[in-house]
């Protein structure tokens, strides 16, 4: 798979979940695990109540960080995540229907 947008964010976000660690992008990965599963990119193991504050942990964290700025970065971040689950359901799509 070539590089997708926001590919950055999710593998950082994986890997912060794979090492039991609370960051920005482990929180986006929480908020958008349902479609990466659907998509076969990855099931993300997540405790369904770490899954239901993610959002709020995110929005949190970006508060501490950017202040007044935080509704902004916080949509720029999920829009980025959203776009690479698209393009990975793309591909798939494409694959299964015989395209390369």
């Amino acid at each position: 798979m070539s590089e997708l947008p926001g590919q950055d964010l999710i593998e950082a976000g994986i890997a912060a979940i794979m090492a039991d660690e609370v960051t920005v992008e482990a929180l986006l990965v929480r908020m958008v695990r349902g479609r990466l599963a659907r998509a076969d990119y990855w099931t993300v193991p997540c405790d369904h109540e770490v899954e239901l504050g993610a959002s709020r942990d995110l929005y949190e964290l970006l508060g501490e960080e950017y202040g007044n700025d935080a509704h902004h970065r916080y949509n720029v971040l999920l829009r980025r995540a959203l776009s690479f689950c698209q393009a990975v359901e793309w591909e798939r799509a494409s694959r299964m229907a015989g395209g390369s």
